[in-house]
């Protein structure tokens, strides 16, 4: 669709993540100092001390990008730190979407950058539940590629909102690949640990996994299953024993990195 997305996150050990999702470039917002609430515009000196940051952060957008250019679509989700710096940066004409308030909920604006620059400050709450399955439709079909560490059943939500207010990290072995982009590698490796304990490969279209916990081979061919609706293990017992045997070769050496 022509967009040049720019990531802006809290560290840079994010950044090749980012870029392997396709980013032109990352910015770590840790090294700027100007968040929080716009400063009242009569306190001309913290008011200016702010427009300073807001300047500095709109020049590494330019950097990353390698010209004097405004994001046209700024998509936000701290809410009160950055929505003021966000609304700045946007381009003449150019919107900013918000879909939460992790830093708070009460988001100053300066209204000369909205009503002098024509810019727009747009709310967004996903979806109904039309829309959500229409969705993980897209995301069967393999359509849609979900970014996603880890995956869990509804019994654990009291786990993830506590992964979720510690901030955990991700861990270390943590490659950052999709098994469905088309810029993933040719041989990836996974595992799950949901209702069931799952480990596997994908290489190539072949996607291999073991599940532990029903002691059961599957191997799907994703050219022609994107769904993963038709299980060839039993059919493609050379191919199965080999995956098999490179997940065992592969969970000896994360178990060697312990």
């Amino acid at each position: 669709m022509g967009g040049i997305p720019v990531a802006v996150v809290s560290s840079d050990d994010k950044f090749e993540f980012c870029m392997k999702l396709g980013a032109k470039g990352c910015i770590n917002r840790k090294k700027f100092s100007h968040w929080g609430m716009l400063p009242h515009w009569k306190d001309t000196a913290a008011y200016g001390e702010w427009l300073k940051g807001a300047r500095a952060f709109g020049a590494a957008l330019w950097e990353v990008l390698g010209e004097r250019r405004n994001p046209r679509l700024v998509f936000e989700h701290p809410g009160e730190d950055t929505v003021p710096t966000s609304i700045f940066v946007c381009d003449t004409g150019g919107m900013v979407v918000i879909c939460a308030g992790t830093s708070g909920y009460n988001a100053v604006v300066d209204l000369r950058y909205l009503w002098m620059r024509q810019k727009r400050f747009q709310g967004s709450h996903f979806a109904n539940d039309d829309q959500a399955k229409a969705l993980n439709d897209l995301v069967s079909a393999g359509k849609v590629d979900p970014c996603l560490s880890e995956t869990f059943t509804f019994e654990q939500i009291a786990h993830v909102h506590q992964l979720m207010y510690e901030n955990l990290p991700l861990a270390p072995t943590w490659q950052g690949h999709s098994l469905t982009s088309q810029y993933r590698p040719n041989r990836a490796y996974f595992y799950g640990s949901a209702d069931e304990y799952l480990l596997g490969v994908r290489d190539g279209d072949f996607k291999y996994i073991l599940n532990l916990t029903r002691e059961r081979d599957e191997l799907y061919d994703l050219g022609s299953d994107p769904t993963e609706q038709k299980n060839i293990a039993h059919t493609q017992r050379d191919k199965t024993n080999e995956l098999r045997g490179r997940t065992a070769a592969w969970l000896r050496s994360q178990i060697g990195r312990q």
